[in-house]
């Protein structure tokens, strides 16, 4: 009896185990979830723009944002809401940015307040170093802790964001980002070569090139030993003007997500 005891206790161990090898929890990813890490990343990419651009040439303290320069310290006041005068988004932008600026040396830290879109006021760490010469940018800009609140759940990212643009538009890319959502949500991401045309980046949008792979807790270990590719938002000029973003991801058939409510 015994002997059939530990039977069938063993072959419910390895029934289990087999159970956890196949779909794991923590690595699904739904249609739903993508959607939000896209739009977190992307705005938090409009803001990084917006920053780098004011941070590299600062403003006049009139129009939006009004800037603020006492020595080495720059204030970029958006108020309650206004439009930005760098034209790199159409969305209204409130908040304000508190900065330490290296003179001549374009390297900043310092942190948001409140900075973001309507109803999405983001919080955060930011620090980094931008080029700025005219129309042309290329900036590095790392967040520690941007959170924002969203449909009950707080949100944050850390991510290096790097930029480079021109009068035409941006390029976008993040190595290692990390998208956190309430308790059980963790997501690492990267966001590769994300191209898009000057004036249309904002709270939520598409770009016309590159993509955004994701891969949820502890799934990019496990996908190095297994092999395939991590889930994968593919950006395209079709995709960009529809709003609909193919997603390839979890083993599973492809399908289209609309990220922009």
């Amino acid at each position: 009896m015994l002997r059939l005891t530990l039977s069938l206790l063993l072959v419910g161990a390895m029934a289990s185990g087999c159970a956890n090898t196949v779909g794991d929890p923590e690595d699904i990813i739904s249609g739903d979830l993508a959607g939000r890490v896209m739009r977190g990343v992307l705005m938090a990419s409009t803001l990084s723009t917006e920053l780098a651009w004011n941070t590299g040439e600062p403003p006049g303290t009139t129009g939006c944002p009004a800037a603020a320069e006492d020595g080495d310290d720059l204030v970029l006041d958006y108020a309650t809401g206004c439009t930005p005068e760098s034209g790199i988004t159409p969305d209204t932008v409130g908040g304000v940015v508190r900065l330490t600026v290296a003179g001549g040396m374009g390297v900043f830290v310092g942190d948001v307040q409140a900075f973001g879109f309507d109803d999405l006021p983001l919080t955060g760490e930011v620090s980094g170093d931008v080029s700025r010469a005219g129309d042309l940018l290329g900036a590095d800009v790392d967040w520690v802790g941007l959170s924002w609140a969203e449909d009950g759940e707080d949100n944050t990212i850390e991510a290096l964001i790097e930029i480079e643009g021109d009068e035409d538009g941006f390029l976008l890319n993040a190595t290692s980002g990390r998208f956190l959502r309430g308790q059980n949500v963790e997501i690492d991401f990267d966001l590769e070569d994300a191209s898009v045309a000057r004036g249309s980046m904002g709270t939520c949008f598409v770009p016309d090139g590159g993509s955004l792979s994701l891969v949820r807790l502890g799934g990019r270990a496990r996908r190095r030993r297994r092999g395939p590719a991590p889930p994968t938002l593919e950006f395209t000029p079709d995709a960009a003007s529809s709003g609909d973003v193919r997603a390839s991801f979890n083993e599973r058939d492809p399908e289209t997500i609309s990220p922009c409510p």
